[in-house]
């Protein structure tokens, strides 16, 4: 408890600046999106169509995987005061890693719910109805928290910020390339096609196309480019969920290492 008020006070309360300009950044490029994508979801019938909604996707992805890296500096520093703390057995590794979960939580969950505000009557997402719209919101809530775990992990196990930018960026950067916006898995060359299992951003981005195109005229869309390896909405939050958990362990562990050597 005392962890969890004391990063709540420095971060959030006292810093209300930073905690607004994030939650900006998101409703800005989410309309941006929604401008660029205006209305391309409304009676798709082409190929063309489905295709330009996939675009959409493609980009609010990058945002909920991206965003994230504006903690690198205050995870960074928590660090080093985890570590001078921690040897003095104040508190243990889980205690801080679900601290720092638990706030981002909220502010992640905040932002989607923005996201999809804009996303979806921009770009006219689902059929209109709160439980397409609640599908849109669980992917975007699940995939920041993935996103938010991929930072504070390479935060902990890198010792500078600018290797942690370094090292995350590129593993998202790689995770974006293969998610199936860009290149249709049927189209990635053998040797490559075995990057897509390892990458959060593929079942986000499964998960938004077959809520969008599942019960559609564009649903053989999904099969066309290999985009049920899981079928379902809910499998693939769950797979996202079971990231999120691992990274979460193998944060622990890190810093529990770190203890050791202090």
């Amino acid at each position: 408890r005392v962890v969890f008020m004391r990063q709540l006070r420095c971060h959030y309360v006292r810093n209300p600046v930073n905690l607004v300009a994030r939650l900006g950044i998101y409703s800005a490029l989410s309309f941006a999106d929604g401008a660029v994508f205006w209305a391309v979801g409304s009676d798709a019938d082409e190929p063309a169509d489905g295709q330009a909604v996939l675009g959409a996707f493609a980009f609010v992805i990058q945002v909920s995987y991206l965003l994230p890296f504006a903690m690198i500096p205050i995870f960074v520093a928590d660090k080093s005061f985890y570590v001078r703390e921690s040897a003095l057995g104040l508190y243990e590794s889980w205690s801080y890693c679900v601290s720092q979960a638990v706030l981002e939580a909220w502010v992640l969950t905040l932002a989607a719910l923005l996201e999809t505000a804009l996303l979806v009557p921009m770009v006219v997402l689902g059929d209109g109805g709160w439980q397409q719209f609640c599908t849109f919101l669980a992917t975007l809530i699940v995939s920041g928290w993935v996103g938010s775990a991929i930072v504070l992990l390479v935060s902990v196990v890198c010792p500078a910020q600018d290797l942690a930018f370094a090292v995350g960026s590129g593993v998202v950067a790689l995770s974006l390339m293969v998610c199936g916006g860009y290149v249709p898995f049927p189209r990635i060359p053998p040797h490559a096609s075995w990057l897509q299992w390892p990458s959060p951003a593929k079942y986000t981005f499964q998960a938004l196309s077959i809520a969008q195109l599942e019960g559609s005229r564009l649903e053989p869309l999904l099969d066309e480019a290999a985009l049920r390896t899981p079928s379902t909405v809910a499998a693939n939050i769950g797979v996202l969920g079971c990231v999120y958990v691992v990274f979460a362990v193998v944060t622990m562990l890190a810093l529990a290492r770190k203890r050791e050597r202090r």
